[in-house]
């Protein structure tokens, strides 16, 4: 379980018993009451860390090489999968990333890799129609 912010608000990324899909729920942040819940059909198995920004979840390979890419991309307000961005590597220096998440103040990643702090800034882009940033 793990609990994710970004420019939407407060997210809880969690897996059941019953499924090999991530869970992701769009809670309040003053009640942490579940505004949507969305199942992302894909194996969180094949999932080394995930992150929200921007209302997408992004599925990130394995952490426990030197290089990955994000191999997922899921727009949790529109309910639909797409195309990660191209050439979207992820860097694991030590390879033992335990924590991934985006902080959407500075607009970067941060990420805790064998006992350093790792930080990714990031550059977003509504190219596409449907205004994904």
């Amino acid at each position: 379980m793990d609990f994710a912010v970004d420019e939407h608000g407060l997210w809880l990324i969690y897996t059941t018993r019953d499924s090999h899909n991530p869970i992701v729920a769009h809670l309040n942040a003053n009640t942490l009451e579940s505004i949507f819940v969305r199942n992302v059909t894909f194996s969180h198995l094949d999932l080394g860390n995930a992150f929200v920004a921007c209302g997408v979840f992004y599925g990130i390979g394995t952490v426990h090489f030197p290089y990955s890419h994000v191999l997922l991309a899921y727009d949790l307000l529109s309910d639909q999968h797409y195309t990660p961005p191209k050439g979207a590597i992820f860097t694991n220096p030590r390879q033992k990333s335990v924590m991934v998440d985006y902080n959407p103040r500075d607009r970067k990643i941060y990420s805790w890799d064998g006992g350093w702090q790792l930080q990714y800034p990031l550059k977003f882009s509504t190219s596409d129609s449907d205004g994904k940033s």
